[in-house]
């Protein structure tokens, strides 16, 4: 069963140019993790400039193979936590 993680990078003097970069690298690594086996999919990123903080969103089965695709992809991460998603207005439906 395939759960939604939240990697958490403290990342003092990030910018929006430097997430775009890591972004692209986080693509590519759940890609090459996939191609040898566990399903990894990067869903996106949120940067919050008050804090230095940036949330990447993965997809797998397991936090270890989100671990692997984070340091395949550089990202500073410190933590990784298992997180649950709840549609929004928009895909909550009529």
């Amino acid at each position: 069963m395939d759960r939604t993680y939240l990697v958490e990078c403290f990342w003092p003097e990030v910018t929006p140019a430097a997430l775009s970069d890591a972004s692209v690298r986080a693509v590519a690594a759940a890609r090459e993790l996939s191609i040898l086996g566990p399903d990894v999919r990067f869903l996106g990123s949120l940067l919050i400039p008050v804090d230095e903080t940036v949330f990447c969103r993965f997809v797998a089965s397991r936090a270890a193979d989100v671990e692997r695709a984070s340091t395949l992809a550089q990202l500073p991460f410190g933590r990784i936590l298992e997180s649950v998603e709840l549609p929004g207005d928009d895909e909550a439906g009529p």
